[in-house]
């Protein structure tokens, strides 16, 4: 490519999904590829990707059929998210705007998300590139302001997912709840060189009250 800093990476198991990537801002990884095939959309649905970054989840929600918007309050990032998009020769709509006072009147049908999960806001324990800590850390989106903003464009009879380190999953159920959103389903990632302690969790969170766990899945 044309710009040094610019690069090309294949998504996993899917050698034909092509992302573009800066070398100075936040990078896919294994976390955006197990959402992406964790995520179930029903062709023609409306779906909204939540912090669209360089575009990897917008390829998937694309690929299984939905009508695709991604959302990012970083215009540089959504400049990287256009060349990915032009790579792959999809479309989508892309917005530039903070989610937390994002409000579509429950349009969506699906909404995914691999949100920031770092609640410390100390200054030596952020990434110094800021493009980076704004996609780790919760700065500029915390917790409470994601449920809040997912429950008021969530259409009623839609759907949510995410994926978020496990350790916080009692708060997530709590916070969800408190905006009657509910934790369908649930699978908890964990690495293979750390089996006593799950890494990361896996959720379908709707307006319905019902549950199920999924098996454990364990990944390199």
């Amino acid at each position: 490519m044309i710009n040094k800093k610019l690069s090309i990476d294949y998504l996993a198991n899917h050698p034909d999904y092509k992302v573009v990537q800066h070398e100075d801002m936040y990078h896919f990884n294994t976390d955006t590829c197990l959402l992406g095939e964790f995520i179930h959309i029903n062709s023609g649905e409306k779906v909204l990707d939540v912090g669209t970054n360089n575009g990897a989840l917008l390829i998937y929600i694309i690929k299984k059929g939905g009508q695709a918007t991604g959302i990012e309050i970083n215009k540089d990032a959504l400049e990287i998210c256009k060349l990915t998009l032009k790579e792959n020769n999809i479309k989508a709509n892309l917005i530039c705007d903070d989610f937390s006072i994002y409000d579509s009147n429950h349009y969506y049908d699906v909404i995914v998300s691999n949100p920031p999960y770092f609640t410390s806001l100390n200054d030596n324990e952020k990434n110094n590139n800021p493009n980076k800590s704004m996609a780790r850390h919760e700065s500029h989106l915390n917790l409470d302001n994601l449920c809040i903003s997912l429950s008021k464009n969530l259409k009623e009879t839609g759907r949510i997912y995410l994926i978020y380190r496990a350790f916080r999953f009692l708060e997530i159920k709590e916070k969800f709840e408190k905006n009657k959103l509910f934790i369908n389903k649930c699978q908890f990632i964990f690495d293979r060189h750390k089996l006593n302690e799950a890494k990361s969790v896996l959720l379908e969170i709707s307006f319905s009250k019902h549950f199920e766990k999924l098996n454990d899945m364990v990944i390199n």
